[in-house]
């Protein structure tokens, strides 16, 4: 299955961010677009409190149920409410969740834990700090979270 590392370092190129450069092609072919940034979905709310209702419910439900249904149910339900989840959280992060007038990061937290509460690890108030530092130095191999280490590229 491929187990053997082919080389020992990270390839360095020496270009331009992709992330920049991609988005500025965009722009130039799609300017429309510019429209969608920073866009707000206050339903991102009830969705994100609904799948956690549905998560406890479900639960609730097949606690009594053969262990082979519990785990399908918990790898295909679970799973997908989990990501889904875990997507709210990230537009939470980035304030999508309420317009700038009524935004209050106090209330976006809020909002982001109790989101959390069925993934069992409590990373909504973390994440934010973490994702938005990523974005703010994208691609610095020393601060961006989000590029492997040398001990992960070995």
């Amino acid at each position: 299955m491929g187990q053997s590392v082919s080389q020992q370092n990270f390839q360095w190129i020496h270009t331009d961010e992709p992330h920049t450069t991609r988005r500025k092609a965009i722009l130039l072919k799609h300017p429309e677009i510019k429209s969608l940034f920073g866009a707000v979905d206050t339903s991102l709310n009830w969705i994100g409190l609904l799948l956690v209702v549905l998560q406890v419910l479900v639960c609730w439900t097949i606690r009594d149920s053969p262990m082979w249904l519990i785990i399908v149910l918990a790898y295909i339900l679970g799973g997908v409410i989990n990501h889904s989840i875990t997507l709210i959280i990230h537009e939470i992060a980035h304030g999508h969740n309420f317009p700038p007038r009524y935004r209050s990061w106090f209330i976006c937290k809020l909002v982001a834990m109790v989101i959390n509460l069925p993934i069992g690890l409590p990373v909504a108030v973390s994440f934010r700090k973490w994702h938005l530092e990523h974005h703010r130095y994208m691609s610095d191999e020393v601060i961006d979270a989000d590029l492997p280490t040398a001990w992960e590229g070995r």
